[in-house]
C-alpha cells in the first residue's frame, strides 16, 4: 500500500509570541496503526520516564505526525511518530523510530515538552529528521518560548535515537556600549 505523507504548518500569534504547530495528514495501514497505538498506550503509564504511577497520561491521536524515510542512511526505511503524552499540566513531546518492515521500535526519546521547548517534526532530510523548534530564554514565562531554532535526529548505528545538533535562530541582537 502507498502512504501518502502531508504536514501542514501553520503560526498562530497568540499574546505576543510565535506558537508552531503542525498538522500531519497520513495513511497508514491498520496493521501499522494498530502497533503505534499499541506502543504509545504502553507509554501513557509512566509518560514522565520514572517508574513511579502518579497519574495516567492521555495522548491525542489527531495531532500526532508521521514521517516516512530512511533515517540514518543505512539504506532502509523508517516511520517516524511525534506524539504528545500529557498529565496535568505537564506536556512531553516524544519522537519514536518504528522499523517500516517489522512495525517494531528502534528506539524513543523525550525531544520536546512543557518547560523544555516546543517542537515539530517536518521532514526527514539526508537521513536526519528535523524540527522547527522554540525554546526558553531567561525571560520567557512557561507558556510562551520565544527563540526559534531547528534540531535535527538521527538513529546512530542503526539503533540508538539521537540529536546531532540544535541551530538557534536569533535576531534583534543590540550591541552593549
Amino acid at each position: 500500500m502507498k502512504h501518502i505523507f502531508a504536514l501542514l504548518f501553520y503560526t498562530c500569534i497568540l499574546s505576543n509570541y510565535t506558537a508552531f504547530a503542525a498538522i500531519s495528514l497520513s495513511i497508514l495501514s491498520s496493521e501499522e496503526n494498530s502497533r503505534i497505538d499499541e506502543f504509545i498506550t504502553s507509554q501513557e503509564i509512566h509518560c514522565d520516564d520514572s517508574s513511579q504511577v502518579v497519574q495516567r497520561c492521555e495522548t491525542n491521536k489527531d495531532l500526532r505526525i508521521y514521517l516516512e524515510g530512511d533515517i540514518g542512511n543505512n539504506g532502509l526505511e523508517e516511520i517516524a511518530i511525534q506524539y504528545t503524552l500529557e498529565e496535568g499540566n505537564n506536556w512531553y513531546v516524544y519522537l519514536s523510530i518504528f522499523d517500516k518492515t517489522s512495525l517494531q521500535v528502534i528506539d524513543f526519546k523525550m525531544i520536546g515538552g512543557k518547560a523544555f521547548r516546543e517542537i515539530s517534526i517536518r521532514e526527514i532530510v539526508d537521513g536526519w529528521v528535523v524540527a522547527d523548534t522554540l525554546s526558553y530564554t531567561d525571560s520567557d514565562s512557561l507558556c510562551c518560548p520565544s527563540l526559534p531554532g531547528r534540531s535535527e535526529f538521527i538513529l546512530y548505528r542503526e539503533k540508538e535515537l539521537i540529536e546531532g545538533r540544535t541551530i538557534f535562530f536569533i535576531s534583534n541582537i543590540k550591541a552593549y556600549e
